[in-house]
């Protein structure tokens, strides 16, 4: 998940508005099968922390960032937050290259063991981090990703893929 420049300038002159103490955040949450930003106060030792000029303006959970792993969170012409999908193939794309099927089966099958890793270690920390009603709800938000992941990688090769 990446988030631009603007859109952390956009987030961070929202927040200019609240002057407690301590200053809110804004929070990007999964909630069923959408997002919902919220303005928050309680970071968790999990959250990713995305900042403009020295200052915290977005909280997101390792869940819903890996849910996220192939968006961008940009500004929109209309002032608003936009997600768009970042390119799967960065230097096929800016060559304009085809890929072929077997090529891009290969690529995504890397891609999703290289998810699966990533999620492995973050519930690994998590284990080793302590059992609180937070870590435990991670845990399980994580494991059901990766459970998912898996899933991808089964389908990539049934012939599931798009």
């Amino acid at each position: 998940m990446q988030v631009t420049e603007a859109a952390k300038q956009f987030l961070g002159s929202l927040l200019d508005a609240h002057e407690a103490d301590p200053r809110p955040f804004i929070r990007l949450s999964m909630v069923d099968d959408s997002y919902e930003l919220t303005l928050d106060r309680a970071k968790k030792t999990t959250d990713l922390i995305f900042s403009h000029l020295g200052q915290p303006v977005l909280f997101v959970s390792l869940a819903t960032a890996e849910a996220l792993r192939n968006f961008t969170v940009d500004l929109g012409d209309d002032a608003h937050l936009i997600f768009r999908r970042s390119a799967p193939h960065d230097g096929d794309a800016a060559n304009n290259q085809r890929v072929d099927q077997t090529t891009w089966q290969h690529y995504e099958h890397a891609r999703l063991l290289k998810d699966v890793t990533d999620i492995t270690q973050n519930i690994a920390r998590l284990r080793a981090a302590g059992k609180g009603f937070g870590v435990v709800k991670e845990l399980r938000s994580l494991e059901i990703t990766r459970n998912a992941k898996w899933d991808e990688i089964r389908a990539l090769w049934a012939g599931g893929n798009q």
